[in-house]
């Protein structure tokens, strides 16, 4: 079997090396915003818009698609400009070009790659507006839906017909990613070839005729259009016209590479498009193993369910580093709850303005999604990049096509060592995560044998702990983690505690020295639900021979001075962590331990000038200095007097540098920074 394989894709190899030399090629032009970065001006059209309590973000089309963000200045602007914008609005803006961020922590979610998916260069800061009310029909249409769903008032209508899950709540959306059904909730094959096929085959009912297809593409179009054009629903929909068309002898695996050359010609930047990915590769895989997809209703969704299970693997992978085994099965019960129940009620409670059993099955689909969620087999798997996707996308053709029983062995015995990836670890590594103005520090102990988290960091407008910590514990391969350390009760260092211990493994707490505050009361009563043991004001933990020493014991009168003061020794190198201790506390730490040559400090308070005194960093001596720090922050940290007293050391600033790497490997230190 093997031979023919191999016999097999030599014949096909001209055509396989052809092509790849032409995506090689797509991949490597750079394209040109059509704007400059000094411009100040964009007339265009508004394609999209969303308000929050702050702003309003408009998607505008000018010489090309522009994220713009408009700042309410009073709550009287913000109703007016609520009542008066509408899709399809000329508007003339005035404002400032920036570039998008980066991530500015390792391999975390980049949303200067995600604009650049959707062709957008850069974001504009708007400074006044004038908008004209000349609106062509096509956005007439969609803002009379838009406004037709404002009063149905269920979030589940946006999203089946106008293929924007925006107002789904976010925890709800999370279950559905989890237990990997969230495909279904974006305009895709599914829901076009449902769709459309029921109205080709009803004017085919009517009157075969060569127009019928005309007429279907139409109409296709201005759903597309409706649907934002996303990458999904646009390879459906030009795959399913060929389909119909007298170029539906051409194998549609054929077509569907041709559909993806075309799309990457037009954006290159869609391969940063994880939907456009799952997409393709998935559809490609299905097109190519039809033949297993046989037997009755259930046979063919299991193995349809299963082939795509597989061939998406590698993606989710990559991106987020768990997969729920649970998953395949998961889609057996949902596609046709959603295919025939959900997708065609809600054109039906469009049409007839009646939404209660609507909302009844989509109150259903949340609860079934809420209760498998928590039942859910999740696998973490360590990042070890683009090896994955190249092995798995090979492994997937042995998997599926040897018969012989020992190459299928020998993929589930990688699978297994990927999934264990996380034990070979073997040196120490320091991060300090960029959490914005605040604290949150990961040690990682060789062989994944003890992971502690010092602080997590606080924000109230966005979850650290759901977009930063959660998201880069799974790419380091971390299950769990076996200490919480609260430096102090202060919100921007454990402001996001209760979250990250009701959404991943904490086996243990600790605190600092004095009584506990508001925020540590809260914790500590979600700590005793969770039956959580923790501890406060300790002088030392071991773990598996390592040893941190906690060297602030005293009790003072602010919640700063109370900090831990945490010192240790890894790989033969000096790491202490002041949390947000004072002048004081470096005067006493100073007179009971001897402290010479720290290798790396944590810089206490952020660089505040209430500590690093000049006394104390002199006789500390730091080779490296750290400082976790917001961008702009009102606080004006760092302070210039403590970078002077830090001079003599290498400083590293999340707000410039982004998270701060250290690895100890074979004696020997070694710094990466994710500078923005």
């Amino acid at each position: 079997m093997l031979r023919e394989l191999v016999i097999l894709y030599m014949k096909r190899l001209k055509i396989i090396l052809l092509f790849s030399f032409i995506v090689f090629l797509i991949l490597n032009i750079q394209f040109k915003s059509k704007y400059n970065i000094d411009d100040n001006e964009i007339i265009g059209i508004i394609n999209k818009y969303r308000f929050d309590d702050k702003k309003v973000s408009l998607e505008v089309i000018g010489r090309e698609k522009v994220i713009c963000n408009y700042y309410f200045k009073n709550n009287d602007e913000k109703s007016y400009y609520i009542q008066n914008i509408k899709l399809g609005q000329k508007v003339y803006l005035n404002g400032t070009f920036k570039s998008p961020n980066e991530n500015t922590n390792f391999k975390l979610f980049n949303y200067k790659n995600y604009l650049l998916s959707k062709k957008i260069f850069y974001i504009f800061n708007i400074d006044s507006i004038k908008i004209d009310n000349k609106i062509n029909i096509l956005y007439k249409f969609k803002n009379f839906l838009i406004k037709r769903l404002d009063n149905l008032d269920s979030p589940y209508l946006y999203t089946f017909i106008l293929g924007d899950n925006y107002y789904i709540d976010s925890n709800i959306k999370s279950t559905y990613q989890n237990n990997g059904i969230s495909h279904l909730l974006a305009i895709s094959g599914m829901h076009i070839t449902f769709l459309f096929s029921s109205l080709y085959n009803l004017l085919e009912k009517i009157k075969k005729s060569n127009i019928n297809i005309y007429i279907v593409g139409i109409l296709l179009f201005v759903y597309l259009f409706l649907v934002g054009f996303s990458a999904s629903s646009v390879r459906a929909g030009l795959l399913f016209i060929v389909l119909k068309s007298k170029y539906k002898n051409i194998k549609s695996y054929y077509i569907l590479c041709f559909i993806l050359l075309l799309l990457l010609i037009y954006n290159p930047y869609y391969i940063y498009n994880i939907g456009f990915l799952l997409s393709f590769i998935v559809t490609f895989y299905i097109l190519i193993f039809k033949d297993l997809i046989c037997g009755n209703y259930i046979k063919k969704l299991f193995m349809t369910s299963l082939i795509a299970f597989i061939a998406g693997m590698p993606i989710i992978i990559y991106n987020y580093n768990s997969i729920n085994l649970l998953s395949v099965f998961l889609n057996i019960l949902f596609v046709p709850f959603i295919t025939y129940i959900i997708f065609p009620l809600s054109f039906i409670s469009l049409l007839t303005g009646y939404v209660d059993i609507y909302n009844f099955f989509t109150m259903i689909l949340e609860k079934l999604s809420v209760f498998f969620n928590g039942i859910a087999i999740n696998i973490i798997l360590k990042d070890i990049g683009f090896l994955i996707i190249i092995y798995f996308f090979i492994g997937i053709f042995v998997l599926i096509k040897m018969k012989k029983g020992k190459y299928k062995f020998l993929f589930i015995y990688l699978i297994i060592f990927f999934i264990h990836y996380n034990l070979f670890n073997i040196y120490p590594v320091i991060t300090m995560l960029d959490v914005g103005q605040g604290d949150s520090i990961l040690i990682e102990f060789p062989f994944n044998r003890g992971n502690i988290l010092i602080d997590t960091g606080g924000n109230d407008s966005y979850s650290i702990i759901k977009n930063i910590t959660i998201p880069y514990l799974k790419k380091r391969g971390i299950k769990s983690i076996e200490y919480l350390i609260i430096s102090h009760g202060d919100y921007d260092h454990m402001g996001e505690a209760i979250n990250l211990v009701n959404n991943f493994k904490v086996d243990n707490v600790i605190f600092n020295c004095g009584e506990y505050n508001d925020l540590e009361k809260e914790l500590i009563k979600v700590l005793g639900k969770k039956k959580i043991p923790y501890y406060s004001c300790i002088k030392k933990l071991n773990i598996n021979n390592n040893r941190l020493h906690f060297l602030q014991t005293r009790v003072y009168d602010n919640e700063n001075d109370n900090s831990n003061v945490i010192y240790t020794e890894l790989g033969g190198y000096k790491f202490m962590f002041m949390g947000d201790a004072g002048v004081e506390v470096e005067k006493n730490l100073i007179e009971k331990y001897n402290l010479e040559n720290i290798d790396v400090l944590k810089v206490g308070h952020h660089g505040s000038k209430t500590s690093s005194s000049k006394s104390f960093i002199d006789e500390i001596n730091p080779k490296y200095s750290i400082i976790s720090v917001g961008k702009n922050n009102r606080y004006g940290h760092p302070n210039d007097s403590v970078l002077d007293n830090l001079k003599e050391s290498k400083i590293y600033r999340t707000d410039k540098d982004g998270s701060i790497m250290f690895k100890i490997k074979n004696n020997k230190l070694k710094i990466d920074t994710c500078s923005p």
